[in-house]
């Protein structure tokens, strides 16, 4: 009798436990399956770098290769390919996992802030948005892996603006330089922190700079840590990569056929903002102050995206300021089904279910393998056509080569080098542009190439071999073996 009673006790909680959380669990396992559906793509160009960058940042230390890119974000891919080996997919489930902690903590901070349809429709945006292809989140880039710091160090600014306890500052300023040590671009969050104390009346001279203290307390840690453990600074090559990235030229730096692209793919989601932040604004016009927890996304949107357009940037970069689309964007389709013209709510929702179709359509347009390859949209990922063509071009290499035999790749692969566990060249990017105005089309690719003395020649179609009125690689290719992957010749001496 005292079992059966357990049993129904036990029971009744479990009811209760998944009537309080279904929302949650509904969208955790959305954001799962919608993860994992692209968990085999194509390993993107940036994946690829960061993997080789990471190796080397454990075998040889911070000065082994030139990187833009901050130190967690090479620290993160070293250390997962030193546990796991080296392989993407340990890195984009970790990705993963972030993901899914994020989606809990979005929706706590949403429920907190607004109502639960607010918190649930909003959550159910960014879990879609966060998968639309075009913003790569399913790919393990280094916006995507520092979501979760981000929504984390807003989380604990909207507690410490509630309850004015410096300890939730001091958390929203600590997640804010880890989502730094991610992405050097997030420094967008402590310029958006300071305005919106600036606005509130909360911040002086003293504050500012001892919130600046905090937030820079891990980055120097790190760099102390580093000359201490390596003799060598991890900044100074960082320093002048991103030095010589801002000093060229880079009006070119996005083909405008991709911008439309992106624009397209994400029509429906823009839409819904825009009328979400419409209402937003007019509320304010008729006397109604906008909200604390208002003011909060919309510095995330506005202060997210000026980093997400200067340099004009690639769909990555505006992983950023999702979860503030995701919000604006519910208000928008709350707003649409409030309206009280029957004309005009028909007219929104035949534009909105138009705008969905073309969504679907372009990210459709980019699975299994994330190039985009349709009419005049042509932007690939990947010097590979495909997920397979890679792993073909890594076995050979692996069956061809041993361990100590050099490779060369003219393309742009650092995935080959790491995922073969060959020595990379030092130049990553090692291809020749038909132009004046690019610093690669100066170097001597004969002379390297002799140099370096690879007893394998990988040359992606991309890249023609008649450059700048020369024929790369003649005298190798003479000397050497054919074979082809698809499209991709492979030159073994």
């Amino acid at each position: 009798m005292q079992l059966n009673l357990n049993s129904e006790t036990r029971l009744h909680r479990l009811k209760l436990f998944l009537r309080r959380y279904e929302a949650l669990i509904f969208l955790l396992l959305l954001g799962f399956f919608l993860r994992m559906a692209w968990i085999h793509a194509m390993i993107e160009r940036d994946e690829g770098l960061f993997g080789i960058q990471g190796k080397l940042l454990l075998e040889q230390g911070p000065d082994s290769f030139g990187t833009n890119k901050p130190p967690l974000l090479t620290l993160t891919y070293g250390i997962i390919g030193e546990i796991f080996g080296n392989s993407i997919l340990p890195i984009r489930l970790f990705n993963n996992l972030l993901f899914m902690i994020s989606i809990i903590i979005l929706y706590n901070l949403l429920i907190k802030a607004y109502d639960r349809k607010t918190a649930f429709l909003s959550t159910l945006f960014y879990c879609l948005l966060m998968n639309l292809p075009i913003f790569e989140g399913m790919l393990a880039m280094s916006e995507s892996l520092s979501m979760l710091p981000i929504i984390m160090s807003f989380y604990y600014f909207y507690k410490y603006e509630q309850k004015e306890n410096r300890i939730f500052l001091f958390l929203a300023l600590i997640f804010a330089s880890i989502a730094f040590l991610l992405k050097f671009s997030n420094i967008f969050i402590l310029f958006a922190f300071m305005i919106l104390l600036a606005f509130n009346k909360k911040i002086n001279v003293k504050q500012a700079f001892l919130m600046i203290l905090i937030y820079i307390s891990i980055p120097i840690i790190i760099h102390f840590s580093s000359l201490f453990f390596t003799g060598k600074s991890y900044y100074w090559g960082i320093g002048r990569s991103l030095i010589r990235f801002f000093s060229t030229h880079l009006s070119n730096y996005v083909p405008l056929n991709f911008v439309i692209f992106l624009l397209s793919e994400v029509s429906f989601f823009a839409f819904l903002m825009i009328i979400g932040l419409i209402q937003l604004f007019l509320r304010h016009n008729e006397k109604t102050s906008i909200k604390q927890e208002d003011r909060i996304f919309l510095a995330w949107l506005i202060f997210g995206l000026l980093v997400c357009i200067i340099p004009p940037a690639f769909g990555h970069y505006f992983l950023v300021i999702v979860p503030a689309i995701a919000l604006f964007s519910a208000k928008g389709i709350i707003f649409l089904f409030n309206i009280r013209n029957n004309t005009m709510k028909i007219i929104l929702l035949i534009i909105n279910f138009f705008l969905l179709f073309v969504t679907v359509f372009f990210a459709l347009h980019q699975y299994p393998d994330y190039n985009i390859n349709y009419k005049i949209f042509h932007f690939p990922y990947s010097d590979f056509s495909s997920r397979d063509e890679q792993m073909q071009v890594i076995n050979f290499v692996k069956e061809h080569t041993n361990i100590t035999d050099r490779i060369m790749v003219y393309g742009w692969d650092g995935e080959v080098y790491w995922l073969s566990g060959r020595t990379p060249f030092k130049i990553l990017r090692f291809v020749c542009y038909d132009r004046s105005d690019s610093i690669l089309s100066g170097i001597d690719h004969d002379a390297l190439l002799e140099w370096w003395n690879p007893k394998l020649l990988i040359v992606m179609p991309q890249y023609p071999l008649n450059c700048n009125g020369k024929n790369l690689f003649s005298s190798f290719i003479s000397n050497s073996s054919l074979y082809k992957i698809g499209n991709i010749k492979i030159y073994e001496k």
